[in-house]
């Protein structure tokens, strides 16, 4: 399950693509580059379309989509393509206030740019290489490798923070095992445009909210059960499983659920 791709550089040489539809079926090749998913569908939140003259590659799952359509005038037969008009006409404002587990790819034809994003807590990983040919990108290191058949080389302070750490990707800056390959960090987007140096932007970050510092306790409590409830119902919008073990965190999802806020059928099991 993955997405990937390869933009080449404006003076790089146009290669031979057809080796990398072994990766997973290709949504665009031409010109030396590729854009490309496997294993599409429901199943594994993995998407792909083309709208409005611009490529969309998507991994992962958006929890509050209904909402921000219903925010934005969003209207379409199918969720990808809901999701597609809500990134290509309200990305600037919509795309912060995007929340789930996510990564995803845009790519302009017209103006010929690149844009990667990746959710707020880093749940999905999207890695990147650039390099003297072009930028490749996938969600799995092992796919940048084969895209650019670049020299296999450990990352010294990378493999050492991961062994210590087992978080590289999320803070040590965008540093993985692998020697020129990076993550993109959580809450951010990469934009790189006709063969220039990528740039990395935030694009979401905690917002400190001054006004909760002078409530009372029945007032936190009652901030905090609407907030724990609206992130249950949000996560819920398909078949959800619970695995309870008698502790306080899955007692309370699975009261929550119970009380008539999910918004899928919750069938139980023993």
């Amino acid at each position: 399950m993955s997405i990937f791709g390869f933009i080449p550089s404006p003076e790089s040489q146009c290669t031979d693509l057809s080796e990398f539809h072994i990766l997973g079926k290709v949504l665009r090749s031409d010109s030396g580059l590729i854009l490309g998913h496997s294993a599409p569908g429901k199943l594994n939140n993995v998407q792909a379309i083309h709208f409005n003259g611009m490529d969309l590659l998507w991994m992962g799952r958006l929890d509050n989509l209904n909402e921000l359509s219903k925010e934005y005038s969003v209207t379409a037969p199918t969720s990808v393509e809901q999701l597609a008009k809500l990134i290509v006409n309200h990305g600037d404002t919509a795309i912060p206030k995007m929340i789930g587990e996510f990564v995803f790819a845009t790519w302009n034809q017209g103006r010929r740019e690149l844009r990667l994003y990746r959710d707020r807590i880093g749940a999905k990983p999207i890695y990147f290489n650039h390099g003297k040919n072009g930028l490749a990108f996938a969600t799995q290191a092992k796919i940048i490798l084969q895209l650019t058949k670049m020299k296999i080389e450990p990352d010294q302070t990378g493999l050492a923070g991961h062994l210590t750490s087992a978080v590289i990707d999320q803070f040590a800056y965008g540093r993985t095992c692998f020697k020129d390959i990076e993550a993109l960090p959580p809450a951010h987007f990469l934009q790189w445009q006709n063969g220039q140096s990528p740039k990395i932007r935030s694009y979401w970050d905690f917002q400190y909210n001054s006004d909760l510092e002078n409530i009372d306790f029945i007032e936190a409590t009652q901030e905090f059960a609407r907030l724990f409830h609206q992130s249950v119902a949000r996560r819920s919008q398909r078949p959800t499983a619970i695995s309870v073990s008698g502790g306080l965190d899955s007692s309370s999802i699975l009261c929550s659920l119970l009380s008539g806020r999910a918004q899928a059928p919750l069938k139980r099991r023993t």
